[in-house]
């Protein structure tokens, strides 16, 4: 990954999801841990090409009238969202339980769409989580490129034993990760008693999301199991054949 691309296209995303107003450089720089020198340099380069603009001299930035030529601003999560909207429903439905798809943004594991369970005991999941702490985020990041992983942990560091315990070095953290490549479905349970079953999305062969199923620890047995493993499966192949 060309790191200078990866930052110019964070900077697009991230005022993609305001659109409703500009934001400073100084903001900007501090949400995606962008040196103020080297993000400017950006959004002047995507002011030349009209990818952005400058509300005023010294101003905030918006996005540019060249990103209406591409799908909601280069984004292809509210499009991805869409086509996997009804088979999430469905997979909810039949479960009942709370199916979430995720993607990595901005070194974060972020909730593109979720649908929850109906039960009284519900897994509370926030849109933002740092990824070392999700399953989602896990699976993800396993199927990150060596220079992809490498960016990533250059930006965040190491987990911390609250994150993810026991991976204090970077070459136990690569081998846990493609331990987890290997598993179709990724499963994890954490100390809060929540399974999770994670497994990844792909268009042309690129994982681009993960589809993932989350229930309280008293309601998963053996027939659960097989249950989610086998609906994960069938759901994951119409959302790639929609999207």
């Amino acid at each position: 990954m060309i790191q200078v691309v990866n930052r110019a296209i964070d900077i697009l995303e991230y005022l993609g999801q305001n659109l409703d107003r500009s934001c400073s450089l100084g903001e900007i720089a501090l949400r995606l841990r962008l040196d103020k020198g080297t993000c400017a340099n950006i959004l002047k380069t995507l002011i030349d090409r009209e990818y952005v603009t400058q509300v005023k001299r010294r101003g905030g930035y918006r996005l540019g009238p060249m990103t209406s030529l591409l799908p909601i601003g280069g984004s292809y999560e509210r499009p991805l969202a869409k086509c996997a909207r009804y088979a999430i429903e469905d997979l909810r439905e039949m479960l009942n339980e709370t199916v979430i798809l995720s993607v990595i943004k901005n070194y974060k594991r972020h909730i593109v769409y979720k649908s929850e369970c109906s039960h009284q005991v519900i897994v509370a999941l926030k849109t933002d989580k740092p990824v070392y702490m999700a399953a989602t985020g896990r699976l993800l990041l396993s199927h990150y490129s060596e220079t992809e992983r490498e960016d990533f942990i250059q930006h965040v560091g190491l987990p911390t034993e609250d994150q993810w315990s026991g991976l204090d070095t970077k070459e136990k953290l690569l081998a846990r990760l493609d331990k987890i490549r290997e598993h179709d479905p990724y499963v994890m349970k954490d100390s809060h008693h929540i399974v999770g079953f994670a497994v990844p999305v792909k268009k042309k062969g690129k994982v681009i999301a993960s589809l993932s199923v989350f229930l309280p620890s008293f309601r998963f047995n053996d027939s659960m199991d097989r249950i989610i493993r086998r609906q994960l499966d069938i759901t994951r192949e119409l959302i790639e054949d929609a999207f």
